[in-house]
């Protein structure tokens, strides 16, 4: 899947595309929100989040903190936006002590997996693994220098 600007006057609007297809929408919110927010800005939590509609079908990427320091430990999950108590996946960025260490990224919803960089100098590929040491794929540029930038996510076959 890839998500490509609509426009570059506004940063906040994505098209996603699989292949050459047309199958979702995704927009940013202009002031982002975190669940758990000491101050509000905006009295309904789904105008802060981010909105997703694959093939018709709407979501909501929301977060919140789970820890608070120089560095903040967050909780990203996706929701139905019909369901939006249940949610159908959660990730969490956690930062090990000490200010030069990376982010650890681990899912714990559908099914547990661990996103961690592998050992460049470079931000980019990071595997994607099991619990049990599974490879099954990475997230990586699609090109050396694209505008606007693309990701690919090739996979391997894993959990249903």
């Amino acid at each position: 899947m890839k998500a490509r600007l609509r426009s570059f006057l506004n940063g906040f609007d994505f098209d996603l595309f699989d292949d050459d297809t047309l199958i979702g929408q995704m927009t940013w919110p202009f002031l982002a929100q975190a669940k758990n927010a000491k101050v509000r800005f905006i009295d309904n939590n789904t105008e802060g989040c981010i909105a997703v509609t694959l093939q018709g079908k709407p979501f909501l990427i929301t977060f919140e903190h789970m820890r608070r320091g120089w560095t903040n430990d967050i909780r990203y999950e996706i929701v139905a936006k019909d369901l939006p108590g249940k949610p159908l996946a959660q990730t969490d960025v956690t930062h090990p002590p000490g200010w030069r260490s990376r982010p650890l990224v681990r899912q714990t919803l559908p099914f547990p997996m661990l996103m961690g960089p592998r050992r460049t100098l470079s931000q980019l590929p990071h595997a994607l693994t099991l619990p049990d040491g599974t490879h099954v794929g990475s997230l990586a540029a699609a090109n050396t220098l694209s505008l606007p930038r693309t990701l690919a996510l090739p996979l391997h076959p894993g959990p249903d």
